[in-house]
């Protein structure tokens, strides 16, 4: 039995990020731009409005709310524009 490449798992990404130790890769440049702008080195933008979970994508937020307050509705706070609520 010949040996097979174990490298399939490997991301075939083009785009690496430039910031010193981030190793995001992105396959669409659009993605790299996004994560440069909002993502890379940025402190965590988007709160849960029932505990204390921040997190830097807002659908990451919303996943956890779904999985941990699953009777509540859900929505998220923007801490950088405390007084916006996005839905």
């Amino acid at each position: 039995m010949s040996h097979r490449c174990s490298t399939w798992f490997v991301k075939s990404g083009k785009f690496a990020c430039p910031t010193p130790n981030c190793r995001s890769v992105f396959a669409w440049k659009r993605n790299l731009t996004s994560h440069l702008r909002y993502q890379c080195g940025r402190e965590p933008r988007f709160k849960c409005p029932y505990c204390d979970y921040v997190c830097k994508v807002k659908a990451d937020v919303r996943k956890h709310i779904r999985v941990k307050h699953r009777n509540n509705d859900v929505y998220v706070i923007d801490i950088f524009q405390s007084w916006q609520i996005i839905r």
